[in-house]
């Protein structure tokens, strides 16, 4: 379980999977090989 601290009060968050971290390592990598060209950073 994953908690945030915020504005003082503790919540817990949902974890991540294997597929999503995945999924957004993919759609990342798109992006970056996309908007490289043109000068563009993406994070």
């Amino acid at each position: 379980m994953r908690y945030e601290y915020f504005k003082g009060e503790v919540f817990a968050m949902a974890g991540t999977t294997s597929s999503h971290n995945l999924c957004v390592y993919n759609v990342t990598t798109l992006l970056r090989n996309h908007f490289r060209p043109k000068g563009c950073i993406t994070l």
